[in-house]
């Protein structure tokens, strides 16, 4: 966190009440504030808290989900079945080497906001479910067919360290 530019460091600032240019000096965090204000203060020698909340930048939730798009890529990019992992979903049904995975839909995956009295740190948790919609290949059971599955889908659970550049999603 910074205050007019300058690093704390976890240092303590002493400052005037009004306002403070708080900020962050990293560029996947943004820090907000409120103002410190005159009618805080109680008596002489008093305190008060800056009470930051951290949220997580466009920019770093893009990262995030390009890491995620990368991901189910895996299954995309792959005709088997049973997909390499990372990926982690299976087409039932269908014959090996004949699977067609369309774009997974990520809209259902969510992006944490960083938790101030977490012990994980500056840590996102990346969680949902990645659907792949109109799955197709040759069907298992009626030669020369065609099987379309419906909503193919994986789990993403993983935490992205904010702290690290670039951002990289460690599944669980």
């Amino acid at each position: 966190m910074t205050i007019f530019g300058k690093p704390l460091n976890g240092n303590p600032a002493y400052v005037f009440p009004g306002f403070l240019d708080v900020a962050s000096s990293n560029q996947w965090i943004t820090v907000t504030t409120k103002p410190v204000l005159l009618d805080q203060l109680l008596t002489g020698g008093s305190s008060a808290s800056l009470q930051p909340t951290y949220t997580v930048t466009d920019a770093a939730k893009t990262a995030i989900m390009a890491q995620v798009k990368t991901i189910t890529d895996a299954c995309t990019n792959s005709h088997a079945a049973a997909p390499p992992k990372p990926c982690d979903t299976v087409a039932f049904g269908v014959v090996d080497g004949t699977v067609n995975w369309g774009p997974a839909d990520l809209s259902r995956i969510k992006i944490d906001n960083i938790d101030n009295y977490s012990s994980a740190g500056l840590a996102v948790r990346v969680s949902g479910q990645a659907f792949f919609n109109n799955v197709s290949g040759v069907d298992q059971w009626h030669a020369g067919a065609i099987k379309t599955l419906d909503q193919q889908s994986m789990y993403i659970n993983g935490s992205v360290d904010l702290t690290r550049s670039p951002l990289t999603l460690s599944q669980k």
